[in-house]
């Protein structure tokens, strides 16, 4: 899977993150909050940064996962009985 190709209201909203200190993102449904949420912490661990990505319902769990592996993030989940922690990496 190849990370997705951001649409233009993506990139703008992106870039908007970037200038806020507490951004709050509303989009509808299908409107790539995933695939935005991606992308910022593709950009921040590429700089060095630590995220945490917390969401409330499994599905979502299994879909940021699938966008941040589409993006080269490799990360962990912690979930339950499907736990795939990387607490071997360096901090």
């Amino acid at each position: 899977m190849s990370a997705p190709r951001l649409r233009d209201y993506q990139v703008e909203i992106i870039d908007q993150v970037e200038k806020l200190d507490h951004p709050l993102i509303p989009l509808p449904t299908g409107g790539g909050k995933t695939v935005i949420a991606a992308a910022i912490i593709q950009t921040a661990i590429e700089r060095g940064q630590r995220v945490l990505f917390v969401v409330h319902r499994r599905e979502l769990v299994l879909q940021a996962s699938e966008k941040l592996l589409a993006n080269g993030v490799d990360h962990g989940i912690l979930m339950g009985p499907k736990a795939r922690p990387t607490l071997d990496r360096p901090a």
